[in-house]
């Protein structure tokens, strides 16, 4: 069963991600599929769900963050990042689906909706794309102040020269902070979205006590 990380960039998940590996829990990492096999798992989601497939990705498409003042070469790098981090939530879901045990995994579905909506989306269009993805059952949504994020935002990058922590910023500054007013803007109707459609559980998973999380699972499961 998969359970999916949801949440703004610098919210815990990554780190409980980590923390349950380490204790033993099962934890998704695609990073160790390598190209290839990503390729041959989107493809077979994508041969199983054609029209879905390509309702996202004209969504995504045509939804474009405002960089015509970027370089070619800067609002390619956009479109490909954003491009392949959608086939990487497919080829994930295709990977996962199956599995008996339970899962965990970050950047899936809903965390997707970020790369799909580079502008202030409006509602009917969020609900719109979150019925077309693969749902999970299970939902850990993560959440802390502004203030702990945005502090965490403007350290250097570890591993990308001239980078900040924000979104994208590894392409350009400006362009991420661009980016960032939009997933938190977007964030608030989803997270909406989410009080609706799923319910608060408090007992699944209540011995998993450390990170800033909420258990909800989907109302019609």
């Amino acid at each position: 069963m998969i359970i999916e990380f949801f949440g703004l960039s610098n919210s815990g998940k990554s780190v409980l991600k980590r923390k349950l590996e380490s204790q033993g829990y099962s934890v998704s990492k695609p990073e160790k599929l390598g190209e290839v096999r990503k390729t041959a798992l989107f493809f077979l989601y994508l041969i199983k769900n054609p029209i879905k497939t390509m309702k996202l990705f004209w969504m995504l498409n045509t939804n474009n963050a405002d960089v015509n003042n970027l370089s070619t070469g800067k609002r390619m790098k956009i479109r490909i990042m954003r491009n392949s981090y959608l086939a990487g939530v497919l080829a994930k879901y295709e990977l996962l689906r199956n599995r008996k045990e339970d899962i965990f995994t970050d950047e899936f579905s809903l965390q997707s909706l970020f790369m799909i909506f580079q502008k202030k989306a409006d509602e009917k269009s969020i609900r719109k794309a979150m019925e077309i993805l693969p749902k999970s059952k299970i939902l850990f949504l993560f959440e802390v102040s502004r203030k702990e994020r945005y502090n965490a935002y403007k350290k250097p990058h570890p591993y990308k020269k001239g980078a900040s922590h924000f979104p994208g910023s590894w392409i350009d500054h400006e362009y991420a902070r661009k980016f960032m007013d939009s997933m938190e803007h977007n964030y608030k109707i989803i997270k909406r979205i989410i009080f609706e459609k799923y319910r608060g559980d408090k007992k699944k998973f209540k011995e998993i006590k450390f990170a800033p999380k909420k258990t909800f699972v989907r109302k019609n499961e």
